[in-house]
């Protein structure tokens, strides 16, 4: 997290640990969001050792990355860099900006908000055993209803 976005990532995170998540950052985010009284595990950064970041993502521990790059970092391959190109090649979830998080914590509310059901898509086009035999279609059976 560049320290620019530290001032907000402790509402972010606060956020996040009422929807259900669990958090873990590297020592500087670790600081700025336990100092808005948010619990979360404290993680190694590349150079503090093993097991660290990288080694958490590869693991499947991290189940989404929200880093935001720093400037100033071009042509060198920072601890921000590496951590985003792993989740990338992991399949991770990976957010670059405090706006983009924020969108996917609307968007993650308001599914746990709603009753979501999963229905097959052809249950949407099914004419009920009833108009299927006035029809003279058949069995009365569920029958699907093709376009044109």
């Amino acid at each position: 997290m560049k320290d620019r976005d530290k001032p907000g990532i402790g509402r972010l995170a606060k956020k996040l640990r009422e929807l259900g998540f669990s958090l873990a950052a590297t020592a500087g985010t670790y600081g700025a969001i336990r100092a808005y009284g948010v619990e979360l595990e404290r993680i190694n950064k590349l150079s503090e050792g093993r097991p660290n970041i990288l080694d958490s993502i590869k693991n499947r521990e991290i189940a989404l990355v929200i880093n935001t790059p720093a400037p100033g970092n071009e042509g060198t391959r920072s601890d921000g860099s590496l951590i985003r190109t792993c989740a990338v090649i992991h399949g991770i979830p990976c957010i670059t900006t405090l706006q983009a998080a924020w969108t996917v914590i609307e968007g993650i509310t308001a599914l746990k908000q709603r009753d979501y059901r999963v229905k097959a898509l052809q249950d949407y086009h099914m004419v009920p055993p009833e108009a299927a035999k006035a029809s003279g279609s058949g069995s009365g059976s569920m029958t699907e209803v093709k376009a044109g």
